[in-house]
């Protein structure tokens, strides 16, 4: 859109008051995306691409979300995150986007998360808004939702008793995706990827998750809704 900034100078003529000459500097500020479309190869591992910010949730951890060129859907790179044996809270940040009326985003990704202990979740802020569940906020999987079961609340896990993606995709990139929720329509949005431990057991293998292919679009008219259970 324009926003037009009108200018005024008054001219003189040894110093007589000659008339104001006027003229206007229109300054054109292109719109946000309507979802941050990202297959992350564009970075040089392990830097994120401009635009994408990680935050340790509670500082000190030695895990961070980094692309890496080992594992990806479309190669060379995907974001990924490491699973710890240790309290971590980490987060994938995207750049601004405003989605549009029933726009719906998918990605694809790959976990190996010590089941119902560890976890990866997806969230969203509205106008600078506090950080909320996609689903908590009014958002709808399409496919490729949380688990059934919620994180334990045994051991220090930061999103403990939520639902989540848990488990493992056993090394295969499978796709989630999700109609962004009516409030954030038209407005100025972030998204994360949160992925949190506990203090206990690892899985066997590489833990961590992998994000990757991010694309967006209209949603189909008829869902073949896989919900996450009510969040509380």
């Amino acid at each position: 859109y324009d926003n037009t900034i009108a200018a005024g100078a008054l001219q003189t003529d040894t110093g007589n008051n000659a008339g104001a000459a006027n003229a206007s500097l229109t300054v054109t500020i292109p719109p946000l995306p309507m979802c941050p479309t990202e297959a992350f190869d564009g970075a040089t591992a392990p830097a994120l691409p401009a635009g994408w910010s990680f935050v340790d949730g509670i500082g000190g951890s030695s895990g961070a979300w980094t692309t890496v060129d080992t594992v990806s859907d479309t190669a060379p790179n995907s974001a990924f995150s490491p699973n710890l044996a240790a309290v971590t809270d980490l987060y994938l940040i995207s750049p601004e986007f405003a989605p549009g009326p029933g726009t719906a985003l998918s990605f694809r990704n790959r976990y190996n998360l010590e089941t119902n202990f560890d976890g990866g979740v997806l969230e969203i802020s509205v106008n600078g808004g506090p950080y909320q569940d996609i689903i908590a906020a009014g958002g709808s999987f399409i496919s490729g939702g949380y688990g059934t079961t919620a994180i334990s609340t045994s051991f220090g896990n930061p999103i403990g008793g939520r639902f989540a993606w848990t488990g493992t995709t056993a090394n295969a990139f499978v796709t989630s995706a999700v109609v962004f929720p009516a409030s954030a329509t038209n407005q100025s949005s972030r998204l994360r990827w949160r992925t949190t431990a506990d203090a206990s057991d690892l899985p066997s293998g590489t833990p961590g998750w992998w994000v990757d292919t991010i694309t967006c679009g209209e949603a189909p008219p008829t869902l073949s809704k896989s919900f996450a259970p009510a969040i509380t």
